[in-house]
């Protein structure tokens, strides 16, 4: 009979949001189905979960996720951050090393699947010699058009329980996405930046039926073109200055009412320039660490500068998620940059605000 030994593991290359995980899951599925693979399962890992806080423990912990891998596939996303480029990391290059000989030892009842940015993961590939011949199918996710990603958005629509008015065609739900997502963020986030405009779509869609009060199950589950704020116009988005007018109803905080007036004033005047054709400064970091005892205005001012930001046209949605340390911390190993990540990518085109962030640290 023919023995067809052919290696499976795989390499997905391409940008965050682009279907690698969902891909990766059906490939297990699909190998199972196919009788490749005895169980199918997927096992999802990082660094964090590889890399061993002493000596020698890195070894044991890669060959481990293996282990639990076997029979089905282990998707190590961002993979490339397993070796730091350019550092004596040694442990990550015994987890590289661990991975090759795992990967090897248990090719048929085994399917790794490193995933990654295309320009990292071209140079992790260089960190042991092994990695590219034992790596051989490789996979590029390119990023979504506007219009895959005005399918994606009635699919996850869809699968909330929510369908767009009849009166939305195909056409325009592709305008409502180009409008909604900058093509320089397509590659930040792809469908990630469709599922957040999708949730604040249903979030401004629950406040309007709310206001209309008793309504029929369809206008329950309907959403309307003005839940995207897809208006023809701006008429409906408040000025930087009158949001900013709002910092002025806090009482003192002066300092601070300073300071983001200043700020917004420099963010003007970049958007401007740029409008121009002018030259600007690179993108600085707009990261903030607000300092205060409870009920001195944080969270509010956090709204301000997120409606400010909106206003200017820096962050697409302008919204606000506020979590503290019990929606990013997990309770068990490894499920915390799950937790994190999972985190800020509802945040993705608004503002992640940490309460009481110090907490983050503490034993």
């Amino acid at each position: 009979g023919v023995n067809d030994e052919r290696t499976m593991h795989m390499l997905f290359l391409g940008n965050p949001g682009t279907g690698k995980t969902t891909v990766a899951r059906l490939v297990a599925r699909m190998l199972h189905s196919l009788g490749v693979l005895k169980k199918g399962q997927l096992i999802e890992v990082t660094r964090k979960d590889l890399i061993g806080a002493h000596h020698g423990e890195t070894g044991q912990l890669t060959a481990d996720a293996c282990k639990r891998a076997l029979g089905g596939v282990l998707f190590i996303d961002e993979a490339y951050a397993l070796r730091h480029e350019g550092s004596s990391d040694s442990a990550g290059q015994e987890c590289v090393n661990t991975l090759v000989k795992e990967s090897e030892d248990h090719a048929q009842d085994l399917v790794v699947i490193l995933a990654g940015y295309q320009k990292e993961m071209t140079s992790f590939l260089q960190t042991n010699s092994g990695l590219s011949s034992r790596f051989p199918n490789v996979f590029n996710f390119a990023d979504y058009t506007y219009e895959e990603m005005a399918g994606i958005l009635r699919t996850l629509a869809g699968e909330k329980g929510f369908t767009l008015d009849d009166s939305i065609t195909d056409d325009q739900v592709v305008d409502l996405v180009r409008k909604c997502i900058k093509a320089s963020d397509i590659a930040k986030g792809n469908g990630r930046l469709v599922r957040n405009l999708v949730e604040a779509a249903i979030g401004r869609q629950t406040n309007r039926v709310f206001s209309l009060g008793t309504v029929s199950r369809g206008t329950l589950t309907t959403l309307l073109a003005e839940d995207f704020e897809v208006e023809s116009d701006d008429s409906g988005l408040e000025s930087v200055p009158e949001v900013l007018a709002k910092m002025d109803e806090i009482i003192g905080l002066e300092s601070v009412k300073v300071y983001i007036k200043q700020l917004m004033a420099q963010l003007t005047m970049r958007v401007q320039r740029k409008e121009a054709g002018l030259p600007v400064p690179s993108d600085s970091s707009l990261h903030m660490i607000f300092s205060g005892n409870p009920g001195t205005g944080k969270t509010t001012v956090a709204r301000i500068v997120a409606q400010a930001l909106k206003s200017l046209g820096i962050l697409r949605i302008g919204h606000m998620v506020e979590v503290d340390r019990t929606a990013l911390v997990a309770g068990y190993a490894g499920q915390t940059a799950i937790k994190t990540k999972q985190t800020v990518e509802s945040a993705l085109g608004g503002i992640l605000f940490v309460d009481e962030a110090y907490a983050l640290v503490s034993d």
